[in-house]
C-alpha cells in the first residue's frame, strides 16, 4: 500500500495496537471532516471508528439529519477504502429544559460504503461484522480516490 506515512511508521502502529484510530466526535465533529478520516488512514488505521451522540437539534426538535450522518461518513469509507464504525446513542436527554432526541442508526460500513450491518432508531443492540483487511489493502493501492491523491496540492490543509 502506497501511503505517505513511512511503511516502518504504520508497522509500528501496528505492533502498538493502533491498527483501528478512533475518530471522536468532539465540539467541531470529527465525522465532518473528510481530512481527519484521511489522516488516520495514511498513518495505518484499518477501520475507523465514530463513536457520537447525534440527534435533533436545541432550536428545531422535527430536524432529523441521521440520513446525512449516515452518508457523510459512508463517504469516507468510500474516499478511503476503508471500512467504518458508528456507534450513536438513542433515547433523550433533558439540559436547562431543553430537550434531544439521540436517534440511534448505528451501523458498519464496508471499504465501498455499502451498509453491512445496522441498527434502527430505538433500543440497545450489538453489530459484528468480519472484513478482510489484506484484500481491503489490495484495493485501497488500487482505487483511484486513494491512490491518486496529490497532497503537493493541499498540504498546507494536512493535520
Amino acid at each position: 500500500m502506497s501511503t505517505d506515512i513511512p511503511r516502518e511508521r504504520r508497522e509500528q502502529l501496528k505492533h502498538q495496537g493502533i491498527a483501528g484510530i478512533v475518530a471522536q466526535n468532539r465540539t467541531i465533529g470529527a465525522f465532518r471532516l473528510s481530512e481527519a478520516a484521511r489522516a488516520m488512514v495514511l498513518a495505518g488505521a484499518e477501520v475507523l471508528f465514530y463513536p457520537t451522540a447525534i440527534g435533533s437539534e436545541p432550536y428545531d426538535a422535527a430536524l432529523d439529519t441521521h440520513e446525512l450522518w449516515r452518508r457523510a461518513i459512508q463517504g469516507h469509507a468510500v474516499t478511503n477504502a476503508v471500512p467504518v464504525v458508528a456507534a450513536n446513542r438513542i433515547g433523550a436527554e433533558e439540559n436547562n429544559g431543553t430537550v434531544q432526541r439521540f436517534y440511534g442508526h448505528s451501523f458498519i460500513a464496508g471499504h465501498r460504503g455499502e451498509l453491512a450491518q445496522s441498527l434502527g432508531a430505538a433500543g440497545e443492540g450489538v453489530l459484528v461484522h468480519t472484513f478482510d483487511l489484506d484484500d481491503i489493502e489490495r484495493y485501497r493501492a488500487d482505487w483511484g480516490f486513494f491512490r491518486d491523491r496529490r497532497p503537493d496540492l493541499y498540504a498546507k490543509s494536512l493535520i
